[in-house]
């Protein structure tokens, strides 16, 4: 009889467990019960979003009232605002009366009015604002946090405002949102703030660079890959848990070239690490091998690939001629900027082209900057925020 063994090795975008992070998902607590304000930088597929859903459960059982946004996920700030109204009123509200009285009381600037929606059963912010506030729409936003602060006072419950992604607060409002943003949040001692990006160079200049709007903003923590000093025990004992699929046997063995194939097959990427232990764990509980080693590795990534076959071509066949050929020179080999000409060259590019096509590709976070093992700025390389993207292009293109 097949035991039941759940599989140990999550990957996703917001939810599940984490491997390796416990000392970051530690930093964003201790802000967000603290009133304190922190910014979590990485790249995509490096755990942000994860650790987020991690210290906000973790906030939430000690009673703080978190109020948590992905900024992407809406069209305009305003949009972002209103809901930060109604997710705040929700929470802070004992009644439907009570939320009206939230919102005429701390939303007041706004216009504010409460409303239900039964069919739904969700209640509801919305603004009547004057031409003057739609024409700053960052200010509707900065009310909105000052509302919320406000109401943790009122209520005597400490909140927290987390952001993810929350440089598009930023692209859309300009300079002048960061210093609004920035003067707002600083003043605030009753909420605390978490802001997630994905946007590195952004974030360096918006911090570091010329006037720098947004110095001072939050403490700021860089997130890398995982050490493989981390992985290699969490990867052996999550294997170990696989055993046989009769159950006749308690454990799985992984041989240490394995473990390594499937940090290399990965580049240390934490989700793709932890998605390729997935499909090996998977692989091992079905009996498809017996143990882990780089061909049961090599083999799991090639069935990974081949079941999101389809979702790779639509990002594929959505790339202009410049984008494509760009890439695949970078999922070839790795390439820093002061090579930029010799790759260009190589691609059939201008090398202005390719410095335009780059930049597009890191907006939509299919490539990203980051340094190699050399530890130099000579070493600072290109790389796909995918790794497994280029195992799927060499599959579709008939190449090794």
């Amino acid at each position: 009889m097949h035991n039941a063994v759940n599989n140990p090795f999550w990957y996703g975008e917001s939810v599940g467990s984490l491997l390796g992070r416990d000392a970051d998902v530690g930093v964003v607590v201790d802000a967000l019960t603290n009133a304190g304000r922190l910014l979590l930088m990485g790249w995509r597929h490096f755990g942000k979003t994860s650790i987020l859903h991690a210290a906000c459960a973790e906030v939430t059982a000690r009673g703080v009232a978190v109020l948590r946004y992905d900024a992407e996920a809406f069209e305009s700030l305003e949009a972002l605002a209103r809901e930060m109204a109604s997710g705040a009123t929700r929470t802070f509200a004992t009644s439907l009366d009570h939320a009206g009285d939230i919102a005429r009381r701390f939303f007041a600037l706004l216009g504010a009015g409460a409303s239900y929606d039964f069919t739904s059963q969700q209640l509801t912010i919305e603004f009547a604002l004057t031409a003057a506030q739609r024409q700053r729409p960052i200010t509707v936003l900065t009310v909105v946090l000052d509302g919320i602060e406000q109401l943790a006072a009122t209520h005597g419950r400490p909140a927290a405002v987390v952001l993810d992604e929350f440089h598009e607060i930023i692209l859309e409002g300009g300079d002048r949102a960061a210093h609004e943003l920035r003067a707002t949040v600083a003043s605030h001692r009753y909420t605390g703030y978490a802001f997630a990006s994905s946007n590195l160079r952004l974030m360096d200049e918006l911090m570091n660079r010329g006037s720098a709007p947004l110095q001072g903003l939050a403490d700021a923590r860089v997130l890398g890959a995982i050490s493989r000093h981390d992985f290699r025990p969490l990867i052996r004992r999550g294997l170990a848990s696989a055993g046989a699929p009769d159950g006749a046997s308690a454990g799985a063995p992984a041989d240490d070239a394995g473990i390594e194939e499937i940090l290399d097959l990965a580049e240390d990427v934490p989700r793709n690490v932890q998605w390729l232990c997935s499909g090996c764990w998977d692989d091992l509980r079905a009996g498809r091998t017996s143990s882990l080693t780089t061909t049961a590795a090599g083999a799991a990534l090639d069935r990974i690939v081949g079941e999101h076959y389809s979702q790779y071509m639509l990002v594929w066949a959505n790339l202009t001629s410049a984008q494509r050929r760009t890439l695949k020179a970078i999922a070839h080999e790795p390439s820093a900027d002061f090579r930029l000409t010799e790759v260009a060259g190589a691609a059939g590019l201008a090398p202005s082209t390719m410095q335009r096509t780059l930049a597009a590709l890191e907006d939509r976070s299919l490539i990203r900057y980051a340094a190699s093992d050399t530890g130099t700025q000579r070493g600072v390389q290109w790389r796909l925020s995918d790794p497994f993207f280029a195992h799927w292009l060499a599959r579709a293109q008939g190449t090794t």
